[in-house]
């Protein structure tokens, strides 16, 4: 049993014995806490005839801690709560399976929150096979892993391991960030009786408090305590929580597992009654000029790193500062994740040269009136209400490539816009995507996997070929574009046109084009007409609507040509600038 379960448990125990040693006239002994929470109980009602706890019936896990039968034939439904110092309480601790339809009362909107859930549960074991066998799967179970780590002391302890239950825990958490938008936009009432069930309104609620000097506070929270349902605010924090903000009364839901990595998956519930909005807001400017400040001095005290392959780096540097520049237009916005901003200026603008930084801080400003120029047009009016940058390696949907979220207010109406940022130094071509070669006819083109095998099958014997020096680094990569666009020309059209969709991706496109201190929105346009594969050196190229609008996929390797031997391949997928 976890640790400050068991505290709870026997918290429930020792205040029940010190109710019925009231009762029956005599002095209770035992732990002070719960002699004080007796005292509490007893002092809201005197005429208290016995008390059961919830171990005193079968179904202990569906009673209230404990239920006070007073001599007027009422029965009292007590939930008991030790917290520590001021610290919020947590009321409840459901299974992420069953929140939806236990309290928002929807069968069908758990089944959409269970399904992605199934799939990403099963990465998130696959990852952890992995991690403990160094093999690579696509299929394991939790009785494998447990038989790999049959003692039960294993624990989220290393970083690699913290990584793979961060990434699954997000994904829960964006999926129920936008269930609960829906919630918000077509049914806000069912939010209403949510917050009444989840905190228990109606019932009896008693805290005690735990102080380090020793002090012990015992009271009766009123969650109903500036609790609005007007203007509902839902905003993400962290990696795995999201809040409800309704007036000054905020209900967090944070993902989380029990105890160890094969753990039941759980939703704690907690609530915190912010006191004064003014000072809420105030904390929140605060913290989004501390990010400034910091990232001022982050980019003020850059030392270089000579690295050949920078074009990642210019890239994320961009999406930071547009971030940061979002930031100053707009100082009341929340950020989920204050930190994430900061972390990626510090590992990657070192491998920026600094009079590219500049470049890129320059052209931040007319790439953030860019998005706010097709954010009013689009909306008219609008409050930004939080912002988030969106780490890659937790995206579940590979399709997905959204590097910024902006999570909006538009008539009472909550909308999240996905935003794709590219950099690019000239106006000539921005790359959509970067996939490993393996991977672009089973991602991307719904294409059989005898076809995609053929691809691997030629890259394995062009390896073979560099490493016997049979063939160049540009013989290699003319062997495998020449395969691929060959792939391509036999494929149907339907199947190329659904390809070209998934590379062109779903979140709109701000292209910043550095040297020039311009951005332009790529607008994403159907894909009609026949599709021509055309097969150029190292380039195939997918060109539809009478060759107007073209896409090119050209191979290259992973790493510098120069010092490196054989590297992994991949693929540039670029597209011209209009």
């Amino acid at each position: 049993m976890v640790e400050h379960k068991k505290q709870g448990n026997n918290h429930v125990i020792h205040v029940k014995n010190a109710i019925e040693s009231y009762v029956r006239g005599d002095e209770p002994s035992g732990q002070p806490a719960a002699v004080k929470t007796a005292e509490f109980i007893l002092g809201e009602y005197k005429n208290i005839g016995s008390v059961r706890s919830k171990f005193d019936f079968n179904n202990a896990d569906s009673q209230s801690d404990l239920t006070l039968y007073l001599n007027t034939g009422k029965e009292i439904k007590v939930n008991l709560f030790t917290v520590k110092g001021n610290s919020d309480i947590q009321p409840k601790n459901v299974g992420a399976k069953s929140f939806i339809s236990k309290y928002f009362l929807d069968e069908s909107l758990q089944a959409k929150f269970n399904e992605p859930m199934e799939k990403e549960y099963n990465q998130y074991l696959a990852d952890l096979y992995e991690y403990k066998t160094g093999i690579p799967t696509t299929e394991t179970s939790r009785g494998d892993l447990k038989q790999l780590h049959p003692d039960s002391d294993w624990k989220f302890d290393d970083e690699d391991l913290n990584e793979i239950r961060d990434r699954f825990l997000f994904s829960l958490r964006e999926n129920c960030f936008n269930l609960l938008q829906d919630f918000c936009n077509s049914n806000p009432k069912l939010i209403e009786n949510a917050y009444k069930t989840m905190l228990m309104v109606d019932d009896f609620n008693i805290v005690t408090r735990l102080y380090p000097n020793g002090t012990i506070r015992v009271e009766k929270p009123d969650p109903t305590v500036g609790l609005l349902f007007k203007d509902i605010k839902v905003f993400k924090s962290g990696g795995n929580t999201v809040s409800i903000l309704c007036g000054s009364a905020c209900l967090r839901l944070r993902f989380k597992f029990e105890s160890d990595p094969l753990s039941s998956v759980k939703l704690a519930i907690s609530h915190k009654q912010i006191d004064n909005l003014v000072k809420f807001d105030e904390g929140i400017r605060s913290q989004n000029l501390k990010t400034l400040k910091i990232a001022s001095k982050i980019l003020n005290n850059i030392l270089p790193v000579d690295k050949d392959n920078k074009s990642n780096a210019i890239g994320k540097c961009n999406e930071a500062l547009v971030y940061l520049e979002l930031l100053r237009k707009f100082p009341d916005t929340i950020q989920v994740d204050s930190e994430y901003c900061l972390k990626m200026l510090e590992s990657y603008a070192p491998l920026v040269k600094p009079e590219e930084i500049e470049k890129l801080k320059a052209s931040a400003v007319p790439t953030v009136d860019t998005i706010i120029g097709m954010m009013n047009a689009k909306y008219n009016e609008f409050t930004l209400e939080s912002i988030q940058l969106v780490p890659e390696s937790y995206v579940a949907d590979k399709l997905d490539t959204s590097d910024l979220q902006l999570n909006i207010r538009h008539r009472n109406t909550l909308i999240t816009e996905n935003l794709s940022l590219k950099a690019i130094s000239d106006n000539k071509k921005v790359t959509l995507k970067n996939p490993g070669i393996g991977k672009i006819l089973v991602t991307f083109f719904p294409l059989e996997k005898v076809v995609s095998d053929q691809l691997k099958n030629v890259v394995s014997l062009a390896e073979e070929q560099f490493k016997a020096g049979e063939s160049t680094h540009t013989q290699c990569l003319k062997i495998v574009s020449d395969k691929l666009g060959e792939l391509l020309q036999n494929a149907a059209q339907e199947l190329l046109r659904q390809g070209i969709e998934n590379l062109l991706g779903k979140p709109l496109v701000i292209t910043t084009v550095y040297n020039e201190e311009k951005a332009y929105i790529h607008e994403r346009q159907p894909v009609s007409g026949e599709i021509k594969v055309e097969t150029h050196s190292s380039s195939p190229t997918l060109a539809w609507d009478g060759s107007k609008s073209q896409i090119s996929l050209r191979v290259k390797f992973s790493k510098g040509q120069e010092k490196h031997g054989w590297s992994s391949l991949k693929l540039a997928v670029e597209q011209k600038i209009h």
